[in-house]
């Protein structure tokens, strides 16, 4: 039997050196399969999907953040827009306040002619504010508060010459 068992041995030793490591799991191993091979590519798919769901995650989180940031301008952008028409309303309410006016004396007109000057600014200001491009922001927001307080003041000043 000694002669059957150095051809055996031959045998093995070929198939062991077949038995060679690749990434690929279809081939080496014995019969072309290897399963570690096969199950390093499989932790390697799996590592990427992970990946790839984590960054669709992400996304959405942004997705939802900006969609968040649009509403938000968009409110502050008609919130803008209904406090110029109030404006609006206020300086035609007053413009016919000026318009009824009895003037007595010299000083009455010389006042009502400074308001109105002030109105048309006023009215100025409203139609650049309502022209701009740019988004709501608290510039504009403080320049409309500004030009109420204006407003005020010029109704007031109005009110109190028509009382006269």
């Amino acid at each position: 039997m000694p002669k059957y068992l150095a051809p055996l041995a031959l045998l093995a030793c070929l198939l062991a050196a077949g038995c060679a490591t690749t990434e690929d799991p279809r081939t080496g191993g014995l019969f072309g399969y290897n399963p570690e091979a096969y199950q390093r590519r499989a932790q390697s798919q799996e590592a990427q999907l992970q990946a790839l769901q984590q960054e669709q995650m992400q996304g959405q989180q942004t997705r939802g953040y900006l969609e968040q940031q649009r509403a938000q301008k968009l409110q502050e952008k008609q919130r803008m827009e209904q406090d110029l028409a109030a404006l609006e309303g206020d300086v035609a309410k007053l413009q016919r306040k000026i318009d009824r006016a009895t003037l007595d004396t010299k000083a009455q007109r010389d006042r009502y002619a400074r308001i109105k000057r002030e109105l048309n600014s006023v009215n100025a200001e409203i139609a650049r504010l309502k022209k701009a491009a740019s988004p709501a922001n608290e510039a504009r927001i403080q320049e409309i508060k500004r030009l109420q307080k204006k407003l005020d003041g010029l109704l007031q000043e109005a009110e109190a010459l028509s009382r006269m």
